[in-house]
């Protein structure tokens, strides 16, 4: 599971909600080799996801966090340079 580091931009859209966040561990920053492991690093990605109708989106940062991690959605790479 990925690890949220960091929500940049929460929109919303009727039960449509639109994430851009810091996500780490998303990319390769280094190959793997014969003696070491490949290693990688934090990427700006989005996901959506769709709410319940009786679901709350939490508005706190720390909540949204607690409540994509336990989601562990699908997210896109959005820029490799971050």
């Amino acid at each position: 599971m990925e690890s949220i580091l960091e929500i940049l931009e929460v929109s919303k859209k009727d039960n449509n909600i639109t994430i851009d966040a810091v996500v780490d561990e998303m990319v390769v920053c280094r190959n793997q080799t014969l003696y070491d492991p490949a290693e990688y690093a934090p990427v700006v990605c989005r996901t959506q996801i769709e709410l319940e109708e009786d679901e709350i989106f939490p508005e706190n940062k720390e909540e949204q966090i607690k409540y994509l991690q336990n989601l562990d959605p699908e997210w896109e790479v959005q820029d490799s340079d971050y």
